[in-house]
Parts: C-alpha cells; structure tokens; sequence
C-alpha cells in the first residue's frame, strides 16, 4: 500500500491506534511517520486488520558508522571482543557470515527494535516491516547493537553475506556467551512471539 492510495480516514484511525501503543516514544515515532511515508501507509494496514499485526515497535538505536568489519576478528568462539563474549557460532555462520569483510563505510543511522507479537516465518515478519530494503542492516551495526543489547532476549536481523544473499541472522545469550547462528529466508519453521527483531 503506497501513501497516495491511503484513504485518509484510515490513516487517522490507525495513527489514534498508533499513538496509544506508542506512549512516551511518541515524538520518535512522530519523525518516522513525518520522514517516511511508507511507515505510514502501514499504520493505516493496522486500522484495517488490527489483528494481523505481526510486531509492535520497541525503541530506536543509534548505530554508529561502521567501517572495515571483518567478521573473523570479532565472532571468535570463546573469547571476548569489544565487551561481547562469543560462545559459538552455528554451521550456516560459519560458512556463509564469517568470511564477510564489510569495507565500505556505513554510514550511522537509526534502527528500530520491533518485538514479534505471534509466531510467523520470516517472509510475512520482512513485509510487516517494509520489506527487504527496510530490514536488511551490515553485520558491522549487528554487532555495534549488540554491544548495547539485554542478554535475556533473541536478536534477529537479517543482513546479506558476501555473495549478497540474505540471511537470517540470530543472536541469543547462553550460558558460556552468545550464540549466533544463520538461516535462509525460506525455512519452513516459524519465529516464536517475544523475538526482537532489528529493522531500518
């Protein structure tokens, strides 16, 4: 749904919706709607079918810029890297994210913390979020978020590999550090409610 097709009666009902949900992150939220109208256009799905509602917006994160990331220099199994203990990395990681060399700058931006409201697989959670272009991030930002993140809760992101496919990529506390583990956009098994997904 593009903003001009948005029949303003809609957009109103979904941002009264909007507003209440959001609380005190209300002038953070204020930029987005005012910045990028696709945002908006899907508040007013929301009026429509309110309960299809995949993920609620948490909270903004500042990502620094992120240049020369070299993946094998920081995902090191069993040691601590820029305050992040790394207990192991899962085969698909290994294989397909640990060989990334980001080079290019990325430059600091704004991303946005969305908490999965029920059960779904990645397709439906990329087009409540905006698609590809809004959900794909660096695994530089990953990791610049994590360096901030709360222990208690999976990070999902999803961001491209060196032959730039993208991935699903997790991130999640156990016992001996965090686990990080990698999985295509077409698995069958769906993510549980509670998973915080990252987005632009």
């Amino acid at each position: 749904m593009k903003w001009s097709e948005t029949h303003a009666g809609v957009i109103n009902a979904a941002s009264q919706r909007f507003w209440v949900a959001v609380g005190d992150k209300a002038d953070t939220v204020a930029i987005r709607m005012n910045t990028d109208p696709d945002f908006v256009a899907r508040l007013a799905a929301l009026a429509v079918n309110p309960d299809s509602r995949l993920l609620r917006y948490f909270y903004n994160f500042d990502a620094k810029t992120v240049a020369n990331f070299v993946a094998t220099e920081k995902f090191c199994p069993g040691k601590t890297v820029d305050g992040i203990k790394v207990g192991w990395l899962g085969d698909n990681f290994k294989e397909h994210l640990l060989p990334k060399i980001e080079s290019d700058e990325v430059a600091a931006e704004e991303l946005a913390v969305n908490k999965l409201l029920k059960s779904s697989r990645d397709p439906a959670i990329i087009t409540a979020l905006g698609g590809e272009e809004k959900v794909e991030i660096s695994l530089g930002q990953f990791w610049e978020f994590l360096k901030t993140a709360n222990q208690k809760f999976w990070y999902v992101a999803y961001i491209r590999d060196a032959g730039s496919v993208l991935w699903t990529v997790c991130g999640y506390w156990c016992d001996d550090g965090w686990g990080f583990s990698a999985d295509s956009l077409d698995r069958p098994s769906r993510w549980r409610g509670g998973r915080r997904f990252l987005s632009r």
